[in-house]
């Protein structure tokens, strides 16, 4: 969890804070994922209270319904963007 904040204060890659750390670029990713969507857990798994296995299952199940609640942007072909119509995909639309 250490390394990944680092990492994230210093704009490394992964691979270099592994390496530098001496632990597998997995570990590095999981904590990431863990800082990016349950901040709370962070500190618990630095102090010991939670396991990083743990923390990651319940950010990444976070990330997971944060990613099914955001808004479809589909993408025209010069380009821009534009957000689909209220009734996209509704097939009971006339």
């Amino acid at each position: 969890m250490a390394v990944a904040k680092l990492l994230v204060s210093n704009n490394s890659r992964q691979q270099d804070a592994a390496d530098h750390a001496g632990v597998h670029r997995t570990r590095v990713a999981q904590a990431n994922t863990v800082l990016k969507h349950a901040p709370e857990l962070a500190e618990a798994v630095l102090a010991g209270t939670e396991q990083l296995d743990a923390a990651y299952v319940y950010a990444k199940q976070r990330k997971e319904e944060q990613a099914s609640r955001a808004p479809l942007v589909i993408t025209r072909h010069d380009g821009r963007y534009r957000r689909p119509a209220p009734n996209a995909g509704c097939r009971d639309y006339p």
